[in-house]
């Protein structure tokens, strides 16, 4: 009986053990279900939020890439304004295609786009550019199908205007339309893209390559086919409809047990919208080890303590989960290196950097406690820190969210130009964030520099050339009370060309610059305005024997070409006083030149005054 007593108690022990071990099982694989659940739920929203940063980003790439071809058009179009010859533009611009041989650049007049309307090229993407230009905006074309080429592109186009504002021609660039459905950000993450998109407003599909001719009609309709639900396609339509430029990413269905994506972001030209596919290659795998790991964690938990460890354990997977989303999403971007990305959290005022930051300046660590607080001025040369203050303050309208800064390199010899470009980020329509890049544009800014000033001066004399002059002088006239205007003709000078030759007429141009430069203030107005003729504007002074000084003075350096040997220069110079002679510069301008002829009237070598010229009479 007793041996009978204890196997029961064995038994029951046994029954028990059993039943605690299938509590134990059914327990864990209810954590298991739920924790699937949960980290497929984190995953899903992690490989959302990724996608976001990556639409984001290539959108900023792409934009990015249209305005630094605009700003070489705004180049392009101040060089035409101030020299339109054929020969010229065409040098510029053949110059332009051989440095960047994937892009267009091309010169159009006036003729040429009328032509082009009148021939019914294109009929409204003509007309929509050309009522752009007369506006004096910027545009860029409709997407355009070429037949010779068997591609797509777009135009962008800056106007030209002559002295009077009237629209004389435009800069464009011919691009491959293919540059708006960029996809390089996506290689970073473990995905294969599908397909992707340019639609219009409406979520019509407009074709950017070939490939694109088996899709026709709008976006949303191929979306239904493809089982997307209604409540993330009406995500979507919203976000299409929305002024704002947003990003949305939705899940799409599953294709071979592997998840789909489409991402929709505001391309902010022609109301164009980018769509992107992608499947995550090995998501469905990712999930079930981690969540299996989860399962085989919560088991030993519970050997111990069941259901406080088991509570604690998902509890901090899906803390952890939390807390790593934002750093993946940075941990993304990180991986472009060839520019400097920064993530600036307002509420905190920490900034972030990637790595590469000690390639552009001395800082301690990629992560910046108290920016603003500690902005330093080594770092960021002294007048350009306002600018930063307010673009990090979100004092900058929405649309201007870029400026030009100098930064000092890490060597600590000197600054560099780079180019700040940031977005807002809003929540609840307070500015929580601001995400953006660094350049370095100090190449490029020389390059510009040095281009205006080509666009400036003359080269022969290294005076300024006729518009720039002029432009100065009313300016000038417009701030000062008084002036003296000069107008300078060589005397003989056809004829110093006609026996000594070319060659010696511009050793004569580029003294006379020489002498203009000696004889005349630094402050003073001087340009060359034709083949042998100069004019200067004396600041500050209607002096009569300032002006006969100055006249002299530069008499006695042309002579000085004689005392060393070479060609013997006088000038005629007119003289007219500001504001006596004339308050507007065409009537000072007038007025010298008459006296410029009478001085040469008089046999060359001369000064005439316009107010002696009746008494001369």
């Amino acid at each position: 009986m007793r041996s009978s007593g204890k196997n029961k108690k064995v038994f029951h022990s046994i029954l028990i053990m059993l039943l605690l071990f299938a509590i134990l099982l059914i327990a864990s694989f209810g954590i298991y279900k739920i924790s699937q659940e949960n980290i497929s739920e984190e995953v899903t929203n992690s490989v959302l939020g990724n996608m976001d940063a990556c639409t984001n980003y290539q959108r900023e790439t792409t934009l990015s890439t249209l305005d630094e071809i605009f700003s070489t058009l705004r180049a392009s179009a101040v060089v035409v304004e101030q020299d339109e010859s054929q020969e010229f533009v065409e040098q510029y611009f053949d110059a332009l295609n051989k440095a960047d041989e994937e892009i267009g650049y091309v010169y159009a007049t006036r003729e040429d786009l009328e032509n082009a309307l009148a021939a019914g090229q294109d009929q409204q993407n003509t007309e929509e550019t050309m009522t752009q230009l007369e506006n004096g905006e910027e545009s860029v074309s409709r997407i355009v199908y070429s037949e010779e080429n068997d591609s797509y592109s777009i135009t962008c186009s800056v106007p030209v205007r002559g002295q009077s504002g009237e629209l004389q021609g435009a800069a464009q660039a011919v691009i491959d339309a293919k540059l708006l459905i960029g996809s390089d950000t996506y290689e970073q993450m473990d995905c294969q893209i599908l397909w992707a998109l340019i639609t219009d407003a409406e979520g019509n599909i407009v074709p950017v390559k070939n490939e694109d001719k088996a899709w026709e009609g709008n976006i949303f309709d191929h979306l239904q086919e493809q089982g997307i639900t209604q409540e993330n396609l009406l995500e979507l339509k919203s976000s299409v409809a929305s002024s704002e430029y947003e990003t949305q990413s939705e899940y799409l269905g599953e294709v071979d047990k592997l998840p789909v994506y489409v991402a929709e972001t505001d391309m902010q030209y022609n109301g164009w919208h980018l769509f992107t596919c992608i499947q995550a290659k090995s998501f469905s795998n990712h999930v079930t080890v981690i969540a299996q790991k989860t399962m085989l964690g919560s088991m030993a938990q519970m050997a111990l303590v069941f259901l406080v460890g088991a509570a604690g354990f998902v509890v901090w997977i899906l803390t952890r989960m939390k807390q790593t989303a934002e750093e993946d999403r940075y941990l993304l971007i990180e991986q472009f290196s060839d520019v400097v990305l920064f993530d600036y959290d307002c509420e905190r005022d920490i900034m972030r950097f990637t790595p590469n930051i000690s390639k552009f300046a001395s800082v301690k660590g990629v992560v910046q406690k108290d920016f603003m607080e500690n902005l330093d001025e080594k770092n960021i040369y002294q007048s350009d820190q306002l600018l930063v203050r307010q673009l990090l303050a979100g004092k900058f309208p929405e649309d201007m969210t870029e400026i030009r800064l100098r930064v000092m390199r890490p060597d600590g010899e000197k600054y560099f130009w780079c180019l700040m470009q940031c977005q807002y980020v809003y929540k609840k329509d307070k500015l929580k964030s601001i995400i953006g890049k660094l350049d370095d544009i100090d190449r490029k800014q020389e390059e510009e520099e040095h281009l205006f000033q080509l666009a400036q001066n003359d080269q022969l004399t290294g005076l300024n050339n006729r518009s720039t002059v002029e432009e100065k002088i009313r300016e000038s006239m417009n701030q000062e009370e008084e002036g003296l205007l000069f107008v300078i003709d060589i005397d003989k000078f056809q004829q110093v060309n006609d026996t000594y030759g070319h060659m010696s007429g511009d050793h004569i141009l580029r003294h006379i610059g020489n002498c203009a430069k000696k004889a005349f203030r630094n402050d003073d107005i001087k340009g060359r305005i034709g083949g042998d003729q100069l004019i200067v504007f004396a600041v500050g002074t209607n002096s009569r024997e300032v002006a006969e000084r100055k006249a002299e003075q530069l008499e006695k350096y042309l002579a000085g070409n004689k005392s060393e040997g070479k060609i013997s220069i006088t000038a005629s110079v007119g003289i007219s006083r500001y504001p006596s002679d004339g308050n507007r510069y065409e009537e000072l301008f007038d007025c010298a030149d008459q006296a410029m002829y009478q001085a040469k009237n008089q046999g060359g070598g001369k000064i005439v005054f316009f107010e002696d010229m009746g008494t001369q009479a």
